[in-house]
């Protein structure tokens, strides 16, 4: 049996580790504590936490719903709680944990925040308003509360107040890792972004990584990683024995078609919440967190480079091809998706995305110096009940 104080020095360890953003540590010292004090409300809030921050949501609401039960009323317990059930889609359930953390304690920004978050995820704009306008008391220089007024007021047709909202996001963080710049476009009020700022991309599937599976689904009418497996057999026929990058490999969902056609496999993302998942999928040999273009620049080579829905937040096509091209080897093989639309050019989407017409991305092709080999459209997703298109298209790298 471990004494009080080692059990103290232990619990201060894995509080270290998470601050580091050590999870899998944390959650391994917080696995020890629990068994010898099940019952401690920080042991298992920072257990929750860990499992939380590596993607295991299932598990981590387990764990908050303890921590509550030994500590009922934590307002930061049920804050922490609230944006779990948030990513697991829970949206009620977590609005009534931001509520009643606000009811703990009223003074902090970013339980306004998350309240008026969530209301916004549940269509209730207007509600949204009067939470976010409170964080800003709060804290003046919330981005986040900023961005997310600016959403409320265009999803209430409000243009000019979201333009001026989504301006001062701008003015605030000029990195933009909201996709403010976006939304700008997307209401006609600014030129269109060249591409997302991999600060707003990676903060975005960030948030997303832990529900994605669940989302992209043959039931639920995904079939991204059918046409990309066309694009790739189209290319390459039965090719085994590859060395391939899952360049935007996300939570891993075209590992298993890749698996098969390779020596070394390696999956790069920019959502170090995306690896985790990918990681626990045991497909990749490597997995790493970084930008792809500063990856084509500088990693290896690769006989083929797979990117499902990923240069989806590039405006210009050109300059990720060209980077593309230079991590291939000779007659090596770049296949990706990109959503579509019959209008001439480039358009930005409804979300953190661009849509690319066919004859601009073939032109992006040859410009980029690649062959093309195979190019077709067909329905990638459904959302909402709304089908997206999108195009499946393999180029080669003719020396």
């Amino acid at each position: 049996m471990k004494s009080a104080q080692a059990l103290e020095l232990e619990f201060n360890r894995a509080i270290a580790c998470y601050r580091e953003g050590r999870h899998d540590w944390t959650e391994k010292l917080c696995r020890d504590l629990h068994a010898h004090l099940p019952t401690h409300p920080g042991v298992n809030h920072l257990l929750a936490l860990a499992l939380h921050f590596q993607g295991r949501l299932v598990e981590a609401a387990d764990y908050y719903r303890q921590a509550l039960a030994q500590a009922p009323g934590h307002p930061q317990i049920l804050a922490d709680w609230g944006a779990c059930l948030h990513l697991l889609g829970r949206l009620d359930e977590a609005e009534a944990a931001y509520r009643q953390a606000i009811a703990s304690k009223d003074d902090v920004a970013a339980f306004h925040y998350n309240l008026g978050t969530v209301l916004l995820d549940r269509g209730k704009a207007k509600a949204a308003i009067k939470p976010l306008r409170r964080a800003l008391e709060l804290d003046p220089a919330h981005v986040g509360a900023v961005f997310n007024l600016g959403r409320a007021h265009e999803d209430l047709g409000q243009t000019k107040d979201a333009l001026n909202r989504f301006r001062q996001c701008l003015d605030l963080d000029p990195a933009d890792a909201n996709g403010a710049a976006r939304r700008i476009a997307h209401l006609k009020g600014g030129p269109v972004p060249e591409r997302f700022s991999p600060e707003g991309v990676r903060a975005y599937y960030d948030l997303k990584a832990g529900l994605w599976d669940a989302g992209k689904t043959e039931e639920r009418g995904y079939k991204g990683l059918a046409m990309i497996e066309r694009a790739i057999e189209a290319a390459l026929g039965e090719a085994k024995g590859l060395d391939i990058l899952d360049a935007g490999c996300g939570t891993g969902l075209l590992g298993p078609i890749l698996r098969r056609r390779a020596k070394w496999l390696v999956g790069l993302d920019l959502s170090p919440n995306m690896i985790a998942q990918a990681r626990a999928k045991g497909m990749y040999d490597t997995l790493l967190a970084g930008d792809l273009i500063n990856h084509f620049g500088s990693g290896p080579s690769y006989h083929l480079i797979a990117a499902g829905a990923v240069f989806i937040h590039f405006a210009d096509l050109v300059p990720v091809l060209t980077a593309a091209k230079a991590a291939l080897r000779p007659k090596g093989v770049l296949a990706f998706t990109v959503f579509t639309q019959d209008a001439p050019g480039v358009m930005p989407g409804e979300t953190a995305f661009f849509r690319h017409n066919p004859i601009h991305v073939t032109e992006a092709a040859a410009r980029a110096g690649l062959d093309l080999v195979y190019l077709a459209e067909d329905l990638h997703e459904v959302n909402e009940g709304v089908g997206l298109s999108a195009l499946a298209v393999a180029l080669c790298k003719s020396n």
